[in-house]
């Protein structure tokens, strides 16, 4: 086998290769962008979830602020209810003292007493010394009065005081009741949350092992791209080596061709024969003529 003939074969060769570089390269590119366009799902799953917990977060934050809320409204409720409770001790125990100094008499009859003496002082001429122990005794009467008019104020200050505490009670218990709805509400908004957290970790994981993929087969294809340029630039080389080869023989034969027509020329001009116009440029070329 002659050197053009090996060089022509190595070529055929190479182009084969090169076609199965190509075909494993474009199937290496499709690989790559199935494998891309499955990670940029993954991606835009994880953006979802993102986007739900970013929300799931807002609601729950708003709610526990609520929650906060609700227990300084409870809170303050029950300070102000145990306030209120002391308040009301205090005033059960200012009855019960003034109910260790109340009258025997009762307070209607005190009253009928003061009223009729009241009476006599306005209706009735007295001297001084007569209106003396009158005045004495209403002012005696006035002061048994009082102590009723304080217990019977102490009583009302301590019915009021007992409706406010059970009005506190309720809100109290209002406020508890919604804060136990909001803070369960919350708990369950903080669970799916959590959840959602859970199977976004999952998707990262596997858009990362997806992406893996995807640069697995980017870098086969970017591999094959080089092998397959590094066969066209050997075949580009054989080429040019078989061309150097063909004009190398070409020239020898030119020559080989030049020699023979030169023989030729030079033999006719011995026998005198008429040279033709290239014979004789060929000869005087040659410096031969």
């Amino acid at each position: 086998m002659t050197e053009i003939e090996a060089l022509t074969a190595k070529i055929s060769q190479l182009e084969q290769e090169l076609a199965k570089i190509r075909e494993e390269r474009n199937s290496y590119v499709i690989k790559a962008k199935e494998w891309r366009s499955k990670r940029d799902q993954k991606r835009e799953e994880i953006k979802k979830l993102r986007e739900e917990i970013k929300i799931l977060k807002q609601k729950r934050d708003e709610i526990n602020a609520k929650v906060k809320e609700l227990k300084e409204l409870r809170n303050n409720t029950r300070k102000t209810k145990k306030d209120k409770n002391k308040e009301k001790e205090k005033i059960k125990e200012e009855i019960k003292n003034l109910l260790k100094i109340k009258p025997k008499k009762t307070f209607k009859k005190i009253k009928e007493e003061i009223d009729k003496l009241e009476w006599i002082l306005q209706t009735t001429s007295m001297t001084a010394q007569e209106e003396k122990p009158l005045i004495e005794r209403l002012k005696k009467l006035q002061k048994q009065m009082q102590i009723y008019e304080q217990i019977n104020l102490k009583k009302g200050q301590l019915m009021e005081l007992k409706i406010e505490i059970k009005a506190l009670e309720a809100t109290a218990r209002k406020h508890h009741e919604e804060l136990l709805k909001m803070a369960e509400k919350s708990q369950k908004i903080h669970e799916k949350m959590l959840e959602l957290v859970e199977e976004r970790k999952k998707l990262i994981n596997e858009m990362q092992m997806i992406h893996q993929k995807f640069l697995e087969f980017k870098q086969k294809a970017f591999q094959a791209k080089e092998k397959y340029s590094q066969l066209l630039k050997e075949i580009k080389r054989i080429k040019e080596k078989l061309k150097e080869i063909e004009e190398e023989k070409h020239a020898i034969i030119q020559k080989k061709m030049e020699k023979s027509a030169e023989e030729k020329a030079k033999e006719k001009l011995r026998r005198g024969e008429k040279l033709s116009w290239e014979e004789f440029k060929l000869l005087a070329e040659k410096g031969l003529i």
